[in-house]
């Protein structure tokens, strides 16, 4: 039998070696080998350093299964290598079909088995051992570079490396050996080939859709994301293994087909290989359903967890506070946990559903379900308690609370907690919800660049927290407890605690190895121990940086970014302490998280929601470019000791080098939103719509004072109003990341503010009741939020537009101070500002409450020049009217420049001589006023700020100029000679008899030929290299508008165009081929004369540029009368010109057409009138 054995194996070698040579012989195709360049090159990418990068990318980005499209084993590496190995395969000679004398066996003709193994086998081995060889090179290169300089490379963790290299294996042996036999059964290698691959296609598609982790182990796939699947789970789980003898089993019965396929000829070798093919098939079906019944349970859990969690909130209100929480924590390698509690609290329950279901008093605690609770006791007497589905109820009849009607019970428990039970009604202190799948449990990994890391771990997820219902009945229930004295005994005793505020408790400060927590924390979490830490002290804090011991010696070699940490967290604080306002804490700690934890959040639009606790950074990327530092720092030390002017210039290019490091501008929040979330948690009870205002209101007014330090994007605001915005930041951060990365994004949110989707989201929040904006799609719980979060934006620019900074900060320290004792919300920041001179309770009730927004129409403001100034040395005067025409308070600002002329080299210059502001002023319902400035100079620009209203923000006014030739005289205002702003008589509302149609009305048609059609034409990296669209309602939707047309005319915003409130236009770029007409549509009431005017917008800067606009081709039709209408757009002042009066013979609908076919470079079509005479 052993020699039998040694001989088939023999035969084994020779085979492979046959098959090699042939398969060097026959494979010629470059393409084949540009593909297995292309593996080994993404291998080295998306597992390197660049892993990152490479996934966020095209192509290596997981277009075909984005739920698993993660951490670096992105699905197209997979499916490229099983690519190759399928062509490798079917490109071998069959033997069957060649004379047994072109094949050399040395020994004896080999059976088909042997034959059919080898054929599998050779192919894929390699594929295999070039991506083995390729890591493997790489992990050495890594590990000399981090060990002899910062280097950029970043080794693997090896017991990741072997967990993905074991699935990609195994999966190119299931998926050849396929291929070999559909190819066989068909006797086609092409159909072997295409079959293979179409399945292959199939299973992605579907694994994204199926539940829970079922899509983690579709065959041969899946699970080579298992480390960054939704839990992250511990290797080599008893349900990998099963997984892997399932593929096995499947590989090898499909082997064994195909050799029986190829003898069912013959009866006398069938016998031999049938049995196999039913013992191997039924070993691999029965361990895939093990498998996937395993998470079909695990899921259905979650579900029940999920549903208790939804039935609570629905049905019950518990008005509870929790006062202190003391006793002993016992963490032990593998999560388990041992808790000896004991709870404080005060407690008022009101039923609102099912009341004969609970009697109280009953208290609702959210308890992992993997914790088993031993005892509940009050007094040493036991009590009664129920576990179930996550929620631990504890009866109360049997304990009496003491004379300040508070309630004392110890609690007992033990256990590992479930990683996927999260608790969804918690208050906490972070901007979104999380998500089960995001969250990192203790001694689990995350990385394949961290051996042992430990997420910081949300502590809900291991002690007893409160439960609070959906719709509390005030913000006196206190989820959090205020007074909280823990000793945490940690056996591995290198590990870490760290709390809120950034607060970090080692053994060396502990007592008998335990660590003592105290105080009034929201958050508590674990580092493991390969983390190294190292302490920073500046003027007001201590900086703990902690960092994977990867990382640890390039950290400690590069002092300039050692001082650039410490240096933002202390001038963050310091400028917060100028304004008297107390940080809390005396530790302020960074924790290195890993990309792939990072890149995961993005993923799912949330975060940890630890933002009080850590600085989220990238690894290894920000010392990719250390040289870039090393150089402008050495640059500037040179200008400085020269003192050489340029000393200022490289001091802030220095600066900006080091933000882009260590403030990641898109995935994380900066130091200074770790700083104010210290501040505000704990302060907030966020369990109404009142009280998250009140947060945000705190937390923008703080980064205000914050902000001139480093630029902050709203991403979670982009986010979750455009559906292609993120697709588009990625693209942006991976594409010009560490160059004017900045800037590309401000472009981006000015443009994203500004859009149509933007502004639509807004205006459907205020128009829709409650009930029926939670079923929007648009405005689900999150976009809610972030809406409010705009809101709150435009009230501080108002607020910033009003009051000194010095007064808001002095506001903001006595709201702080207030905070200690009682919950801030909305009513006490209003008195607190009262207090100081800030009255803003109208201003809150007109932009956070408010259920309706104001609309302001501007006329063209008139310029007149004076020949002579007055005594004040002014010779322009400027009137603006301007009306709110809705029923609600409106608030505007106006920005002036005033320019005046330069003459150098021959030509002339307009230069800014001033700006200034005016306002805010406040319009009251159904209003007009009159604003009206002198000023010295010419007015050049002048813009009007309308903060939340119709008129979406910034509006940009014309400005049409007259000459006088007398005198200009003094404002006669109480206040001050040089501007005032009254009422006025002013009326913007149409008139009878005229009819007005805008290039935003429903009359206005464009040509369907001016856009591009859709294409579904998919394409590798079709989600991030996507073509825009128009949506149906209009020429631009959401993103630059340029991108959206195919024609020449596109929408645009300029100065000076018609608008009730949002003022466009259309502008048509004559170079364009083609004859495309736009036409504004209207219904005439009457026959007779009327008059046909034409609404120009300002085009001051073509002239001053030279640029003449020619004649617009206008066709105006009615019933049964056309007319042909040129009219020269140069002779066109600011405003309504009349072009031509007709005689309309009958009423009905009436057609101007204008034509984008001009002699001049540009048309414009805003908007007409007509005008009845007679």
């Amino acid at each position: 039998m052993t020699e039998k054995l040694f001989d088939s194996l023999r035969i084994l070698v020779s085979l492979f070696r046959l098959d090699l040579k042939h398969l060097l012989q026959r494979i010629t195709n470059p393409i084949v080998f540009a593909v297995l360049l292309l593996i080994l090159l993404s291998f080295t990418l998306s597992l390197g350093t660049f892993h990152h990068l490479a996934s966020v990318y095209a192509p290596l980005h997981g277009v075909s299964n984005p739920k698993y499209g993660l951490g670096g084993y992105e699905p197209l590496l997979f499916y490229l290598c099983i690519v190759v190995v399928l062509i490798f395969a079917l490109r071998l000679p069959s033997y069957r079909e060649e004379s047994i004398k072109n094949v050399v066996i040395t020994y004896r003709e080999p059976n088909n088995f042997l034959l059919t193994l080898s054929r599998v086998l050779t192919p894929t081995l390699v594929v295999f051992g070039s991506i083995v060889a390729t890591a493997l090179a790489y992990q050495v290169i890594a590990s000399i570079d981090v060990a002899n300089n910062p280097g950029v490379l970043e080794p693997f963790e090896l017991q990741s490396l072997i967990f993905v290299l074991v699935e990609l294996f195994f999966g190119l042996l299931f998926w050849t050996s396929l291929a070999v036999l559909i190819a066989h059964i068909f006797k086609s290698a092409p159909i072997g080939f295409i079959g293979t691959f179409v399945i292959l296609i199939l299973q992605s598609w579907i694994s994204p859709a199926l539940p829970g982790e079922l899509g983690s182990f579709t065959f041969g796939y899946g699970a080579a994301n298992l480390y960054v699947s939704e839990i992250a789970p511990t290797y080599w789980e008893a349900k990998h293994i099963i997984y892997f003898l399932s593929i096995v089993f499947l590989a090898f019965a499909f082997i064994f087909a195909t050799s029986w396929y190829l003898d069912r000829t013959d009866p006398s070798k069938q016998v031999a290989y049938r049995p196999m093919i039913v013992i191997l098939t039924s070993l691999g079906i029965v361990s895939q359903v093990v498998v996937q019944a395993s998470n079909l349970v695990g899921y259905s859990q979650q579900q029940s967890w999920n549903k208790e969690q939804e039935r609570f909130a629905a049905s019950v209100i518990q008005q509870a506070s929790i006062n202190a929480i003391e006793g002993e924590v016992s963490i032990k390698p593998g999560s388990k946990l041992s808790l000896n509690l004991n709870y404080k609290f005060v407690l008022n329950t009101t039923e609102i559903e099912n009341s004969s279901q609970f009697q109280p008093p009953y208290i609702w605690l959210a308890l992992n379900p993997g914790i088993k609770v031993q005892s509940v006791q009050c007094s040493d007497a036991d009590m009664y308690f129920s576990h179930e589905n996550g929620t631990l109820l504890i009866g109360l009849s049997s304990c009496d609370p003491n004379d300040n009607q508070e309630y004392s019970i110890d609690i007992v428990a033990s256990g590992k907690p479930d990683p996927l039970y999260l608790v969804k009604h918690i208050s906490r202190g972070g901007h979104a919800d999380v998500e089960p799948q995001l969250v990192r449990l203790m001694g689990q990994k995350s990385s394949i660049f961290t051996s042992d890391y430990v997420a910081l771990t949300p502590s809900s997820h291991w002690y007893p927290q409160l439960l609070s219902g959906s719709t509390p009945v005030d913000d006196s229930a206190k989820t959090h407890a205020t007074d909280v004295s823990l000793k945490i005994d940690l056996a591995p005793t290198s590990w870490k605690v760290i709390a809120s505020g950034g607060k970090l408790l080692e053994a060396s400060s502990s007592q008998d190895g335990r660590r003592l927590l105290s105080g009034n924390f929201q958050t508590v979490g674990l580092i493991a121990a390969d983390f190294r830490v190292s302490t920073h002290s500046s003027e007001s804090i201590d900086v703990n940086v902690v960092v994977h011991k990867r990382h640890a010696k390039r950290l400690e070699r590069n002092q300039i970014l050692i001082d650039a940490l410490v240096g933002y967290v202390s001038d963050a604080i310091t400028k917060l302490e100028s304004y008297d306002i107390d940080y809390p804490f005396d530790e302020f700690t960074i924790v290195e998280v890993p990309s792939t934890l990072s890149l995961l959040n993005h993923e799912n639009s949330v975060n940890l929601g630890m933002e009080s606790i850590v600085m989220f950074r990238e690894s290894s990327i920000a010392f990719a470019r250390l040289y870039l530092v090393d150089d402008w720092q050495a640059e500037f030390e040179q200008a400085e000791a020269d003192e050489s002017p340029m000393a200022e210039f490289l001091k802030n290019q220095v600066g900006f080098i080091k933000s882009l490091y260590w403030t990641n501008p898109i995935f994380n929040y900066t130091y200074e939103d770790a700083v104010v979330d210290s501040l505000v948690s704990g302060r907030i009870n966020r369990s109404d719509e009142h009280s998250n205002l009140a947060k945000l209101v705190l937390e923008t007014l703080l980064f205000n004072l914050l902000e001139s330090k480093n630029y902050r994007f709203d991403f979670d605001l982009a986010n979750s109003l455009a559906s292609e915005s993120h697709i588009n930041l990625r693209y942006i951060w991976a594409h010009r990341r560490g160059s004017s990365i900045r800037l590309d994004l401000l472009g981006y949110q000015d443009g994203l503010t500004n859009s149509n989707r933007f502004w639509e989201s807004i205006e459907r929040s205020f128009l829709f009741t409650e009930k029926d904006s939670r079923q929007d799609s648009l405005l689900n719980f999150p976009n809610r939020l972030r809406i409010q979060r705009f809101r709150v934006l435009k009230l501080s620019e108002i607020l910033a537009d009003l009051y000194e900074e010095q007064t808001i900060a002095t506001t903001l320290t006595d709201i702080l101070s207030e905070g200690k004792a009682a919950p801030i919300d909305l009513d006490l920041i209003t008195r607190v500002a009262t207090a100081n001179d800030m009255e803003i309770g109208s201003l809150v009730q007109n932009t956070l409450l408010n259920t309706k927004l104001p609309g302001i129409n501007f006329s063209v403001a008139r310029q007149t020049e004076y020949e002579e100034p007055n005594e004040n040395g002014e010779r322009f005067n400027t009137v603006l009217n301007l009306r709110n025409n809705e029923d609600t308070v409106a608030y505007v600002s106006f920005q002036v420049v005033e320019t005046q002329e330069l003459v150098q080299g021959g030509q002339t210059f307009r230069t800014v001589a001033n700006d200034f502001k005016l306002g805010p002023f406040e319009l009251k319902e159904q209003s007009s006023y009159q604003l009206e400035v002198n000023t010295a100079n010419f007015i050049g620009n002048l813009d009007a700020n309308t903060f939340l209203s119709l008129n979406r923000g910034q509006v940009e006014l014309a400005v049409g100029n007259t000459q006088s030739t007398e005198e200009l005289s003094t404002i006669g205002d109480a206040t001050n000679n040089w501007f005032s702003f009254v009422d006025s008589q002013w009326n913007s509302s149409s008139k009878k008899d005229e009819v007005i149609v805008d290039d935003l009305d429903p009359g206005f048609e464009i040509p369907a030929s001016n856009f591009r059609k859709p294409s579904n034409f998919w394409t590798f990296g079709s989600s991030l290299f996507r073509q825009y669209f128009p949506i149906p309602g209009g020429m631009d939707n959401g993103l630059p508008i340029n991108q959206n047309p195919n024609g020449p005319w596109t929408r645009n915003s300029g100065r000076g165009c018609w608008g009730k409130y949002r003022s466009t236009y259309a502008l048509a770029d004559t170079s364009k081929r083609g004859v495309h007409k736009v036409a504004f549509n209207s219904e005439i009431p009457k026959k007779g004369r009327w008059s046909l005017s034409y609404y120009h917008p300002d085009v001051a800067s073509l002239r001053f540029l030279g640029i003449a606009l020619g004649k617009y081709d206008i066709e105006v039709t009615a019933s049964e009368q056309s007319w042909n209408l040129d009219v020269s757009a140069n002779d066109m002042t600011v405003g309504w010109n009349e072009i031509s009066t007709l005689e309309i013979d009958s009423p009905g609908e009436i057609k101007v057409a204008v034509s984008n076919e001009s002699d001049g470079p540009y048309v414009y079509a805003d908007a007409i009138k007509w005008n009845y005479l007679d």
